[in-house]
């Protein structure tokens, strides 16, 4: 049997909280000082809501789940709920407006959809996430939900998504983490979790002001079809067979770095840390560190220098000591790559740097093998650079290019001597070749960090 409320108000309620405008780079404010009227619920079953509001909800759901009906502004306050829908989305919001979720301070939420959903009478699936919703949803608060994605995404709206602030975990989403069908915006909280698709695709563009993100995924972990720009926060990114940061505009700066620290581990080629189909990326502030088979190249009118480096082993320490040999960068990577993109602002245009590998890093690391104060020495010497300019080439590959190393492509110089090539008849014997149905063919990455899973591992990462 399901509940359905209908709530009448003697008079207007005055709700004076901002959503997600499209077009703006801050998309939502939440006005705390606000007094509304709040409607407790206790759940037990299906709950439907159908008229504008502040609904604070408790308890638990077996089998159901809170089902918005209004095309006015809701407020949904999570205080430690427990919802369940085998047949469909945890929290369904059949709405072109705006609602906010709110996960009420140190509070412990739960929400977990089904791997199938009912239909309705169109034949057409209701919804596409565990929360779903057909407008805006902004979400906020200093609370937790842990949400269990078993459908599709973990989060999904047909407009856009902004995280305001709260603690997100995601256990295993089988598509993405955050979908949003236009701009997916994060302002702080927490992001924690994996996914069998993506972690965080706005179809238009991915802002994020601050917070911490911390995913791992099968494909890309942050995506977007016209821009990326990150201005500040914490954010760590894991991808199995995809790129770490992905954007389709196809434009220079349509990936664009202003601040925060971003550890970005990519796939294996064409994938990599960071790709913008051929375009070049924008580093201007922050430290970035981006690994893969091959990255997009740096722009010559980012504001901060940048090190593309080439093949890097897993465990072995890299040190950049500047001329007087204070360590300006230290970073112990977790994987084997063949690229890597370094920049930071301990890095100038015109200095001299020379970079080691092996020896030790003295110092209490941040996570995912950076140093941020960490003291390098006893390393090899591999090579020492001038920064004449913002790109500096230090044997790396940038995806779409054609010159020597540094810069993608081959350097002539290292090509085979074709006029000593082996002569065919005494090729292999190919006979005796490697049986191929034996050899790993399926994109396999090295062991992630201690602690840590893959998404099809089923276990979200250990911080």
């Amino acid at each position: 049997m399901k509940k359905k409320l209908f709530i009448f108000f003697t008079m207007a309620l005055s709700l004076s909280i901002a959503g997600c405008q499209k077009n703006d780079s801050n998309l939502v404010s939440v006005n705390e000082n606000v007094e509304n009227e709040i409607n407790n619920i206790t759940l037990s079953e299906t709950v439907e809501i159908t008229e504008s509001g502040t609904y604070q909800l408790t308890g638990t759901i077996a089998d159901g789940m809170v089902y918005v009906d209004c095309q006015d502004e809701v407020r949904l306050i999570l205080d430690s709920v427990d919802i369940t829908n085998t047949t469909g989305p945890a929290i369904y919001i059949n709405s072109s407006n705006k609602t906010i979720i709110e996960l009420a301070d140190e509070s412990v939420n739960t929400l977990t959809d089904g791997s199938e959903y009912n239909t309705d009478s169109n034949d057409d699936t209701i919804g596409k996430g565990t929360i779903s919703s057909n407008g805006d949803i902004t979400i906020c608060g200093e609370g937790s939900v842990e949400i269990n994605g078993n459908y599709k995404h973990a989060v999904s709206a047909e407009g856009s998504i902004c995280v305001q602030s709260g603690s997100i975990t995601v256990n295993d989403a089988i598509k993405d983490c955050i979908h949003a069908e236009e701009v997916a915006q994060i302002d702080g909280g927490s992001i924690t979790g994996q996914s069998q698709d993506e972690g965080i695709e706005g179809k238009t563009s991915v802002i994020i002001n601050d917070g911490y993100i911390d995913v791992a995924c099968t494909d890309d972990c942050i995506n977007a079809g016209e821009n990326i720009t990150i201005n500040s926060g914490t954010i760590y990114l894991t991808s199995l067979k995809g790129d770490a940061i992905d954007c389709n505009g196809n434009k220079e700066g349509c990936i664009t770095i202003n601040g925060g620290l971003v550890i970005a581990n990519g796939g294996d080629a064409p994938e990599g840390g960071l790709d913008t189909d051929n375009a070049a990326v924008v580093i201007n502030g922050g430290v970035v560190i981006a690994s893969g088979s091959v990255n997009s190249p740096i722009s010559e009118n980012s504001a901060q220098p940048s090190i593309v480096y080439g093949s890097f082993t897993e465990n072995e320490a890299i040190g950049i000591l500047d001329e007087s040999g204070k360590t300006v960068f230290a970073f112990c990577p977790t994987y084997s790559d063949t690229t890597l993109i370094i920049s930071a602002p301990s890095l100038k245009v015109g200095k001299t740097y020379t970079i080691f590998t092996g020896g030790t890093i003295a110092g209490a690391g941040d996570a995912y093998g950076y140093y941020s104060d960490g003291t390098y020495s006893d390393g090899t010497e591999v090579l020492t650079v001038t920064a004449e300019s913002v790109v500096v080439e230090a044997g790396g590959s940038a995806k779409g290019m054609s010159q020597g190393p540094g810069m993608g492509g081959f350097d002539i110089e290292g090509m085979p001597d074709m006029e000593n090539m082996p002569d065919p008849e005494n090729m292999p014997d190919m006979e005796n070749m490697p049986d191929f149905e034996q050899m790993p063919m399926d994109g396999t990455r090295p062991e992630p960090p201690e602690g840590m899973t893959r998404p099809n591992d089923g276990q979200k990462p250990n911080n």
